[in-house]
């Protein structure tokens, strides 16, 4: 059993004693400026999209582009797409999570998966409850592998059009009441995001800090030299 096996949230909330409300952090978020160019290629992707069109044209044309976009702006996060496994011990807490996006500091090195993990999104094809199902479970396992149930863990649902927010605060996850439409609110989309990333950013650093563990730095010194 694995992360997308899940296909109720009640079901993992059940199992990991998740306690499930509905709340608002997300409309107090300001938009992000986002440049035209990359606005028009958006909007040409929604064109090009078809009512069968698959998770992977979703991936390419509308959801890695949006948020790489965002990320831009985070010299500090990487963005692991479809490419790293989740293993918590719990063998239905483990998977390919689409997205992770993780902290690497101010060096250049995007090959490490530094803990904790706070941000996960994932893609559904128009299947928004197996959706938060799988990304609730990816939470809970990231909360599991950080072994600090007080950072906040925030998570994305979308199927490239529609978007929808979530954050697991302890045992209590929290989905955000409103969905948000890429035809109509792509800078608020961004915005939201922008936030996501900033808050992964300080919760990071701050937990750094608070454990005596060194913040990574850019250095112009080779180690050697």
């Amino acid at each position: 059993m694995s992360f997308s096996d899940f296909k109720s949230v009640q079901k993992v909330a059940d199992k990991y004693n998740i306690t499930t409300l509905k709340g608002d952090f997300t409309s107090k978020t300001s938009e992000f400026t986002l440049n035209q160019y990359f606005i028009d290629d958006i909007n040409k992707g929604l064109k090009l999209r078809k009512s069968n069109s698959s998770e992977y044209f979703l991936c390419e044309f509308l959801i890695s582009p949006v948020l790489f976009e965002v990320l831009k702006s985070h010299q500090k996060l990487n963005l692991w797409s479809h490419d790293c496994f989740i293993e918590t011990g719990d063998i239905e807490l483990s998977g390919i999570p689409d997205y992770i996006i993780s902290y690497k500091g101010e060096i250049e090195d995007y090959e490490q998966l530094i803990f904790p993990l706070l941000t996960i999104a994932d893609a559904k094809k128009d299947d928004f409850a197996g959706g938060w199902a799988q990304t609730l479970a990816e939470m809970i396992a990231c909360q599991k592998l950080n072994k600090d149930s007080n950072l906040n863990i925030f998570g994305i649902v979308t199927n490239g059009t529609v978007w929808e927010f979530g954050i697991l605060k302890g045992d209590t996850f929290i989905k955000d009441d409103v969905s948000y439409s890429i035809s109509f609110n792509l800078n608020k989309i961004a915005g939201i995001i922008d936030y996501i990333y900033t808050q992964t950013t300080n919760q990071v650093e701050k937990y750094l800090k608070d454990n005596n563990i060194p913040i990574r730095k850019a250095t112009n010194r080779v180690d050697g030299w």
